[in-house]
């Protein structure tokens, strides 16, 4: 499944902007699939700003290129990614390493 990530994210790496190989359409699953959950929030977060931007100044974020933000897929991944990474955190605190100084 990595190697299936790894080759998307090179095919939407040669052209980001307009996606001619339709490669967003894949790495919403491969990335959670494949374990890379923390890719997936980077390039959420890395399109964001611009997307807002876009809506503030009234222009249309659909025009230019392809977002992953507006991608339905990408949204349901992202919070997948959010959820497993939190539950990464909530496994380490009741796993018994974690050891609060303070909590006495």
């Amino acid at each position: 499944m990595r190697t299936s990530f790894e080759f998307a994210r090179l095919l939407y790496a040669l052209d980001p902007w307009t996606d001619p190989h339709g490669a967003l359409l894949h790495l919403d699953y491969l990335a959670i699939k494949s374990g890379m959950q923390q890719w997936l929030i980077d390039l959420w977060d890395v399109f964001e700003p611009e997307v807002q931007k876009e809506i503030k100044d009234g222009k249309s974020p659909y025009t230019r290129r392809i977002l992953p933000n507006l991608l339905p897929g990408m949204a349901y991944s992202r919070a997948l990614a959010l959820f497993v990474r939190e539950g990464d955190v909530v496994s380490y605190f009741f796993s018994g390493r974690y050891t609060d100084k303070h909590s006495r």
